[in-house]
């Protein structure tokens, strides 16, 4: 017990006459974490997105609402042969029209109810094994419709979405973890450095302590702590402003910010960040920024005491 309060009074100390020095240390920590939750919360969010697309029906085979059944069940056995589909699910016009009713019942009740169910076409939702199968499966499908005589009326698939969620993916993971280890080799150096000064500072204190046969766990422990202590106030820090970003943003430009993604991804099922996530995320960080500050002083006091 005593042992330990030495170290908690000692660190206490440390930080305090460092002044400055310690607030840059926290703050560029600070930084770091809080880059590093906006990267993970923005590719866990796109990553939720894309996942959305990728598992939506792909391609999407609008026939002339004309168009004979024989031909359909000709086109989906095209379709099935070309042994890239997972699934091939038959919209019929009833099918069609109640969607439509439901989509239009609240917005324009007047245009749902002057539609006719016959004047909507019959259509194929086919998903493929993967979206390297995408072009393939859809080149099959313009092929079918340049002599189909009409009764192909529109072939829709989302291939620009999902390609553009895959680069955001690719750009996002790239610029975020340069980023990353950008300010994560400027905070190992800043602690490095305070450490160095407070040793500097503590020099006689510590030649003492080894006089009288102090183990050096007992000398090094309230340096190797004040590193980790900066990882773990770097953490909590960001944690704090990040939460209050979102309650800001959240409360007072939610119809500036908010409603528009919404609007923008309306039928999308946009990411929830449960409290498990949050937590697990805060853990982990918090983690890494002991361990960054916890080595960071290890270099320091080890290269002091050789």
């Amino acid at each position: 017990m005593i042992k330990v309060r030495r170290l908690i009074k000692y660190t206490y100390e440390h930080i305090r006459r460092n002044g400055w020095l310690s607030f840059s240390s926290v703050a560029i920590m600070t930084l770091t974490f809080f880059v590093i939750s906006i990267f993970i919360f923005t590719l866990y969010s796109v990553n939720v997105i894309l996942h959305y697309y990728e598992s939506k029906s792909q391609i999407i085979v609008f026939f002339n609402p004309q168009a004979s059944q024989t031909y359909i069940s000709q086109v989906k056995t095209n379709i099935e042969d070309t042994g890239k589909v997972t699934s091939i699910k038959f919209i019929s016009k009833e099918v069609a029209y109640q969607r439509f009713v439901k989509l239009l019942k609240t917005q324009n009740p007047t245009l749902a109810k002057s539609v006719d169910m016959n004047a909507l076409p019959p259509s194929f939702e086919v998903s493929t094994q993967n979206l390297s199968n995408l072009q393939d499966v859809a080149n099959t499908l313009y092929k079918l419709k340049k002599n189909s005589h009409g009764e192909i009326d529109n072939i829709l698939y989302f291939k620009n979405v999902v390609q553009f969620l895959k680069q955001a993916v690719s750009v996002i993971s790239d610029v975020g973890l340069g980023l990353i280890i950008f300010l994560s080799i400027i905070a190992f150096v800043i602690i490095i450095i305070t450490i160095a000064i407070t040793i500097n500072s503590h020099s006689e204190d510590i030649e003492i302590m080894k006089l009288v046969g102090a183990s050096t766990t007992y000398v090094v422990g309230p340096f190797i702590m004040e590193g980790a202590l900066y990882g773990v106030l770097g953490v909590f820090i960001s944690s704090i402003v990040l939460y209050l970003i979102f309650i800001i943003i959240s409360t007072y430009y939610r119809a500036t910010i908010l409603f528009p993604l919404e609007q923008f991804f309306q039928g999308v099922p946009l990411p929830h960040y449960s409290l498990f996530l949050v937590l697990e995320v805060v853990g982990v960080e918090a983690l890494i920024g002991i361990v960054i500050g916890a080595i960071a002083s290890s270099i320091s006091i080890t290269k002091y005491l050789k």
